[in-house]
């Protein structure tokens, strides 16, 4: 049997031992379980882990500006697992002293994040509508608001 979760745990987590530290965690269990073959299963769990909404989040897309030389969150907001993780992917030199096996869960993990933030693209190529093709489906469709 599987033990028991809820996401109430990792959010107390975040709480009481900062993002910085569970996300040490997340990243150290990836690595290990990368080691051990199972590296994607552990990759969608970090992913989900990190990508689950929260209460306390805004929401805007970041509390982040990551081009500004100094990075700090606003006094009233904590940092989530999410800007923490941007936060240590956009120190390069910190990435580049790292271990291999560390660096290349961070980047892993990150890149998995930024997809699953970034929801599905919707593609249009060969779709080729013009305005008054547009405006003719809307007023058959009874679209047009009058």
């Amino acid at each position: 049997m599987p033990p028991s979760y809820t996401h109430r745990q990792v959010l107390l987590a975040v709480r009481t031992l900062g993002p910085g530290t569970v996300l040490r965690a997340i990243l150290e269990e990836v690595r290990n379980q990368t080691d051990n073959g199972n590296g994607a299963m552990a990759l969608d769990v970090g992913t989900a882990l990190i990508c689950a909404p929260t209460a306390e989040e805004p929401q805007s897309s970041s509390t982040l500006d990551l081009v500004a030389s100094t990075i700090q969150a606003p006094p009233a907001q904590r940092l989530s697992l999410r800007d923490h993780l941007r936060l240590e992917i956009s120190d390069k030199a910190k990435v580049q002293a790292m271990d291999v096996a560390d660096a290349e869960a961070l980047v892993r993990l990150s890149r998995r994040v930024e997809a699953q933030m970034a929801g599905p693209q919707i593609q249009m190529s060969g779709l080729d509508v013009s305005a008054p093709d547009m405006m003719q489906t809307m007023q058959g469709l009874d679209m047009t608001g009058t």
